[in-house]
């Protein structure tokens, strides 16, 4: 199961420190991207609900959805990224193919392949 997660999300990869490095993270894991997924605020907040990033953060004791402002959200974030704390295993973004299968099943969209335009259209 490990070995398909790891697949999944491209494998092992290692991000040198740099300010926007909670930033780059959400990018490389697919919550945050140029196109779709532009903003932080909801990126953050659904890295921080993943089940195995939630429970990594709670190890950590990093409330980071407590924390007021984007800002200091994405500093929290930072600060354990570089904690020797945590063994920097993270989730991936979910991908939305249970919700395109909802829209075809109920006949909102035509087909499950269908650009993101046309399934934001259809929610």
């Amino acid at each position: 199961q490990h070995c398909k997660a790891y697949a999944a999300g491209g494998g092992p990869f290692i991000l040198h420190d740099m300010p926007d490095l909670p930033e780059q993270l959400l990018m490389k894991l697919g919550y945050l991207d140029a196109s779709d997924n532009t903003c932080v605020e909801e990126a953050l907040q659904v890295f921080c609900d993943a089940t195995g990033n939630k429970r990594m953060l709670r190890q950590a004791a990093a409330c980071i959805q407590d924390l007021p402002g984007t800002g200091s959200k994405l500093a929290r974030l930072r600060s354990v990224l570089l904690s020797s704390e945590v063994h920097g295993t993270w989730q991936i973004a979910p991908k939305d193919g249970h919700v395109r299968n909802h829209l075809v099943g109920k006949k909102l969209l035509k087909r499950t392949t269908a650009p993101t335009a046309e399934v934001h259209k259809a929610m």
